[in-house]
């Protein structure tokens, strides 16, 4: 089986051996995964709204003077024919936003209410690639959206850059920025409660709420017969700490906590001054 994609009366692409109906005025996205029971069609214009630059996004306006988001319309006339799978509907806008801003995209209630749910999506500052929608249905009929509808808003908002950042600009969209974890915890700045595990029955002692959705622990406690691989990522904004060589336990260790709650972690190994 493939996934394909079709403009007009060409449908091509799939190779289940089953036939496909052609018709006039289909327009097939193809979604993240793909099977015989979940291919699905979009009705819409026969030319492609995807060709490479385009009016920006900011050329788009809210729909009063005191509205929060600005309404992302409907590209064309659309039939969302319940989705099981996520699809992603290009718009035809661009970026670039303002300046030191981040965007969020989010659905509109009214369309929610008839079964279309926007999930959420993060458009970055130094994206310039094409803004894309990310739709599924909710309820087991179609969901019709007429060209200029609005079915997606995009929310402005003001954001910190990290300490460290990378200055290429990317165009990609729907992935990863890259595999750098950012970390910027001030640990002097703060006082934060401390937690005791116990992994293998050697105890390591944390500070806890740091807003690191990961679990580090010092290589100088880390034992040597444990063993360990070298992590797919680094980590940023440890101060003045030697991060640079990180690792990450083989697989996930049990462990114990206040309690003897059993929990199970795969926690990354670096030089920081105290477990995370």
């Amino acid at each position: 089986m493939k996934c394909g994609y079709a403009i007009g009366e060409e449908l091509a692409g799939f190779d289940d051996g089953e036939d496909v109906k052609e018709e006039t005025g289909w327009k097939y996205f193809e979604p993240w995964c793909t099977t015989k029971t979940t291919r699905k069609l979009i009705k819409g214009l026969s030319s492609s709204p995807t060709i490479k630059g385009g009016p920006s996004v900011m050329t788009l306006r809210a729909a009063t003077s005191k509205s929060a988001c600005i309404d992302i319309p409907s590209p064309y006339d659309m039939k969302l024919i319940e989705l099981y799978n996520p699809h992603k509907i290009p718009t035809g806008y661009y970026d670039p936003i303002p300046l030191e801003t981040m965007g969020l995209i989010l659905g509109c209630s009214s369309c929610t209410m008839r079964g279309s749910m926007v999930l959420t999506g993060v458009v970055d500052e130094d994206y310039e690639g094409e803004i894309h929608v990310t739709v599924n249905t909710v309820k087991m009929r179609n969901v019709y959206l007429q060209k200029g509808e609005h079915f997606a808003q995009l929310l402005l908002l003001p954001y910190v850059k990290p300490m460290k950042a990378s200055d290429k600009v990317r165009q990609g969209g729907f992935g990863s920025t890259n595999l750098t974890a950012a970390l910027s915890t001030l640990l002097k700045e703060h006082q934060k409660p401390m937690l005791t595990l116990c992994i293998w029955g050697k105890n390591f002692t944390g500070m806890l709420d740091t807003g690191a959705n990961i679990s580090i622990i010092r290589a100088a406690e880390w034992p040597l017969d444990w063993g360990k691989v070298m992590a797919p990522s680094k980590l940023l904004g440890m101060d003045k700490t030697d991060a640079t060589q990180t690792f990450v336990n083989a697989s996930y260790l049990q462990v114990y906590g206040p309690d003897q709650i059993v929990a199970y972690l795969k926690p990354y190994i670096t030089n920081i001054p105290i477990n995370l």
